[in-house]
């Protein structure tokens, strides 16, 4: 079964009280894109779902998916999302 990225965080919210607080509170993960990168690559990689590219292009304010070059750093919300 598939979650979207919202549907993560609603779980996320939903379920905050029985999950291990320090993973919900843990802070973004810092990704670096490099040159062999692909983003549904790399957001497969750290969250289990390349389909959630999209939602991390508009959690870190990018507008295309064009403008992601080697040496960006992409915040990821990694241990929440394997929280829920």
């Amino acid at each position: 079964m598939r979650l979207n990225f919202g549907t993560c965080l609603a779980v996320i919210a939903t379920f905050a009280s029985a999950q291990s607080r320090s993973d919900l509170d843990a802070p973004l993960e810092t990704i670096v894109f490099t040159a062999s990168d692909t983003l549904r690559g790399i957001v497969g990689e750290h969250l289990n779902d390349p389909d959630l590219w999209p939602y991390i292009l508009e959690f870190n304010a990018i507008s295309s998916p064009a403008v992601v070059v080697p040496g960006m750093e992409l915040q990821m919300p990694v241990k929440q999302v394997r929280a829920s």
